[in-house]
């Protein structure tokens, strides 16, 4: 299938009923198998251990104006664009700043899709505000969802990834066992404690856990390889096996006794 450019932008933002549909249309085909999946090792960790991208799949980034979108889209076609593996990106950003798509791909450049070694990016526009339990929920037909959000820019913690609202988070295609999942939805419980008000009374063990979930959501916090030149730091490559390992040192209680801003 070929898939060419009109030289302009889409001006409608997308019809959320229809991204299943599009997202058929234009992704890879699926890799043939016995159903089982390999995942990418991006070395981002929070994406790595959250969510994970499946080899030969799709991932919708979804990001708010000002989020991080675009860098997190260039930040893995910079760590996975000289792989062999496949990998379908669809990028939803804000309708009413399609310059941010002008700055990222050229001035002079109008594509909706970009291709780098064996990645494709299709960017959609969407409409304004912060996204929706049911507007994420609604991104159906992928294997992953990337979601960024404004709310974390005040803390300083980059990529602003944000836990997925979706039911059950990226697809399940590609993890190894039960317990490997398990361990991941106990992750998202003690990040969901940070979206209680501080003075929401809690349990003992229940302070205690924010306390650990406040250090997860800042270990995740990495600096990107395409932000060097505004950043200063040069970019970090973390592998999974040991953002797996941080992850659970903290939520553990392990490193209870470290200051929350070592992390």
């Amino acid at each position: 299938m070929s898939v060419l450019s009109e030289g302009r932008h889409v001006r409608t933002p997308l019809n959320r009923v229809g991204f299943e549909r599009i997202v058929q249309l234009l992704a890879y085909p699926a890799p043939d198998g016995d159903g089982g999946a390999r995942l990418h090792e991006t070395g981002i960790k929070v994406i790595d251990v959250m969510s994970p991208l499946v080899a030969g799949g799709t991932v919708a980034v979804a990001g708010e104006y000002r989020a991080g979108t675009m860098v997190v889209v260039e930040e893995l076609a910079r760590r996975l664009g000289a792989g062999t593996h496949r990998l379908s990106i669809f990028a939803l950003v804000p309708g009413a700043h399609d310059h941010i798509l002008r700055g990222s791909l050229g001035e002079g450049s109008r594509h909706s899709g970009v291709t780098v070694g064996p990645l494709q990016t299709f960017y959609f526009l969407r409409e304004e505000g912060p996204w929706t339990s049911e507007e994420i929920s609604a991104l159906r037909g992928v294997d992953s969802v990337i979601r960024l959000s404004t709310a974390l820019a005040q803390l300083g913690i980059y990529p602003r990834w944000i836990r997925s609202a979706r039911a059950h988070g990226s697809s399940t295609r590609g993890w190894s066992s039960a317990s490997t999942w398990r361990s991941r939805r106990a992750r998202r419980e003690a990040l969901a404690l940070l979206d209680l008000p501080a003075d929401h009374p809690l349990p003992e063990a229940g302070e205690r856990m924010r306390a650990r979930a406040r250090k997860l959501q800042r270990f995740f916090a990495q600096p990107f390889f395409v932000a060097e030149p505004y950043t200063r730091r040069p970019g970090l490559q973390v592998s999974r096996a040991d953002a797996l390992r941080g992850c659970r040192a903290i939520l553990d209680g392990e490193v209870d006794e470290v200051p929350e801003k070592a992390f």
